[in-house]
């Protein structure tokens, strides 16, 4: 079995599950609860089951079977859909996105948890049964050859319709056998837009050369309405009213249904050319290629650097100069390469969000508290790696925004507040990084705790607390261990995870911001690089010492003057036109050997809002870059992204925006 295969096959079709079981709650909640929503749900939790099987994954194929058993009473009204269904298809959903991250090795206690959920599963199912329809299929004025080829699911939406007193219509639809597959594509699209297709079918009826097909429908229009909709598109198409019959007959004995997994299986249609839209890749093989790509722009580089010497040798001739075309035209071949793998890697944040959403109410359901969930800016694209990379911290961020942000309802209402609180989770781009932020309508950050907890556990000493600005109050959350909970609790755990969040972060090129206010909430926001795969970097040395910094962190570049040194409260800021920003020089970040030349340059990056002038002596020129990692034991440090190759066996240090903003404004919460 191959393991990745199965990850990607089994992962996407658990979030199609998700995604589906989501909008059952809004259903819920809004009293519209689609029955084709619900027929979806099931099958993709059929899916999930073949796609168990077919990788020999038996755990995650029972519990499929068994979610399968509940979704197909749900589907046939044999089950209400309550809260309680609905809490139960939620931990499975949980419970199936841990088993595909795991793959197919289950441990002990997660077998455990497989029996409990589906133990659960079961108990909801068997006792929430109800009671069956009046109708009967004998009721209704149908041919009888229908009453064989319809399935249970069929025969129940058919009856649930005419249980409601739905207008039901059998649609007649001669076809072309060299078009029937477009303009029956059409035909269903327009009646989908008003109504409910029960079942499809071939006609019995024989016409030379058309394939006639038999829909029956469901919708509110009446019959002149109808017609005048469908004979829009074919003046051949009949929509014919189905009425109930006066005298009840006796009925044909039933052949045996099809199984209700199988679709109405239509004729074989004429040969055509049927290709796939889409195709699956292995992200790995995505990061080779874009290895490849930073190989060959070195190349480039090369390339431009001979035509370059020899030009400035004087060699003007022709061969020089076909030489310099040919390598600004690999050049922007190069950055078209770039530009579509990019594309390829792009994927918008809707997923992730959408399993934020579904742990808010988890974690609402068990603290007892009513939550609201807010998404916007779903539609913002990052870079897969980066966003499999982000899901852990912003799910820590959620799940304390629900924990430790809101109060209880007692206390809200007390407070003036809604009893339900609001998380709200939003994402939008600036320039090449993405700002997401995690914010509630709870109790604020707890400065006066924060204080007490700083000093009982030596992290500030009291002289120290109180020169504390409120920004480094807040960014003492960020250090190892610390909580100013006293209590444990299945959800908050030990008062662990902030600094991991950070870490994370930090690890990304990226940063995190805190913003808090007394009784009205607390907002944090991460601003991450849209990706780390090829970047624009500029080249630059200091003290002798050569970097890459990356393009997309720098907003301007100043020439050095010392006349606009200040000294503001011990630390040193560079003024510029916009006003001053605090100075940074590497040399003391790092501790190299050496001063800083008088007439460098002071390179402005800018994360987010924040604005930090880096001293720089030599600017070498503009290169597009592979970052690479470390190891383990040099990953991590401060202010260092990775590193990179410049060519000619030159490999240079990456240095990282965001750890080096944080550096100058003073937000390590351990310094």
């Amino acid at each position: 079995m191959n393991e990745r295969e199965f990850r990607a096959e089994a992962s996407e079709t658990v979030e199609a599950l998700a995604r589906g079981i989501s909008a059952l709650d809004g259903g819920l909640k809004s009293g519209k609860v689609s029955p084709a929503l619900i027929n979806d749900v099931f099958r993709a939790a059929h899916s999930l089951k073949g796609v168990a099987g077919l990788f020999g994954v038996e755990s995650l194929g029972n519990l499929a079977h068994t979610l399968e058993d509940l979704l197909d009473a749900l589907r046939l009204g044999k089950l209400p859909l309550t809260n309680d269904v609905l809490s139960v298809l939620e931990e499975a959903v949980d419970l199936f996105q841990s088993l595909v991250s795991s793959g197919s090795e289950v441990d002990p206690r997660t077998a455990d948890r497989i029996v409990a959920v589906a133990n659960k599963v079961t108990a909801v199912k068997v006792g929430g049964g109800v009671a069956p329809a009046s109708r009967s299929l004998k009721d209704l004025d149908l041919p009888a050859d229908f009453f064989s080829v319809l399935t249970e699911y069929e025969e129940h939406r058919l009856l649930d319709n005419a249980q409601h007193g739905t207008p039901l219509y059998l649609v007649h639809a001669p076809l072309a056998l060299d078009t029937f597959d477009v303009q029956l594509g059409k035909l269903t699209d327009t009646l989908k837009e008003r109504g409910e297709i029960l079942t499809t079918l071939p006609s019995s009826e024989k016409t030379p050369g058309l394939l006639a097909f038999d829909i029956l429908f469901a919708g509110s229009l009446d019959v002149r309405a109808l017609q005048e909709v469908v004979g829009a598109l074919n003046d051949s198409y009949v929509a014919t009213p189905i009425g109930t019959k006066k005298v009840t007959a006796e009925m044909p004995a039933p052949v045996q249904q099809r199984p209700v997994e199988e679709e109405p299986q239509l004729p074989a249609p004429v040969p055509t050319a049927a290709v796939a839209e889409t195709v699956r890749v292995d992200i790995e093989k995505l990061d080779r290629l874009m290895n490849v790509v930073g190989e060959i722009a070195l190349v480039k580089s090369g390339m431009s650097k001979i035509a370059e010497l020899l030009r400035n040798e004087g060699r003007r001739s022709q061969t020089v100069i076909e030489l310099q075309k040919l390598a600004r035209s690999l050049e922007r071949k190069i950055d078209e390469l770039q530009g579509g793998i990019m594309e390829v890697r792009m994927v918008p944040l809707a997923q992730t969000f959408e399993r934020l959403q579904r742990l808010s109410k988890k974690t609402a359901r068990e603290l007892g508290k009513q939550v609201e969930f807010v998404i916007r800016g779903e539609e913002t694209e990052l870079d897969k790696l980066m966003m499999e990379q982000l899901s852990d911290p912003l799910i820590h961020l959620v799940r304390n925004a629900v924990d430790h942000g809101l109060e209880s309802a007692e206390i809200r209402v007390k407070s003036g507040k809604p009893e339900g609180g609001r998380v709200t989770v939003s994402a939008h781009p600036r320039g090449n990084h993405v700002l997401i932020s995690v914010e509630d309508d709870g109790a604020g950050l707890d400065e006066v705790g924060i204080r007490k907890t700083a000093l009982e556990r030596g992290l500030v000493t009291e002289e120290r607390v109180g020169s504390l600005t409120r920004r480094d109050l807040w960014n003492l959350i960020f250090l190892p261990g610390f909580s100013t909970r006293r209590e444990t609790t299945d959800v908050s755990g030990r008062g662990v995870g902030m600094d991991v969040v950070k870490t994370n972060i930090t690890r990304l090129s990226g940063m995190i911001e805190i913003d808090s206010i007394q009784g009205r909430g607390t907002r944090f926001t991460l601003t991450v690089p849209i990706t780390l795969a090829i970047i624009q970097s500029l080249i630059i040395r200091v003290r002798g010492r050569t970097f890459a910094l990356p393009l997309g962190g720098v907003a301007e570049i100043l020439p050095y003057d010392i006349k606009h040194v200040r000294t503001v409260e011990g630390r040193e800021v560079f003024q510029t036109r916009k006003g001053s920003v605090p100075l940074l020089r590497l040399g003391e970040v790092f501790a190299f050997s050496g001063e800083d030349t008088a007439r460098g340059y002071v390179v402005l990056l800018g994360v987010g809002l924040n604005r930090v002038g880096l001293v720089v002596d030599v600017l070498v020129g503009r290169q597009d870059i592979v970052i690479k990692p470390l190891g383990k034991l040099l990953n991590g440090v401060p202010g260092i992204a990775g590193a990179t190759d410049l060519g000619e066996r030159a490999t240079v240090l990456v240095l990282d925006v965001g750890g080096l903003v944080e550096e100058a404004l003073g937000l390590n919460a351990a310094a």
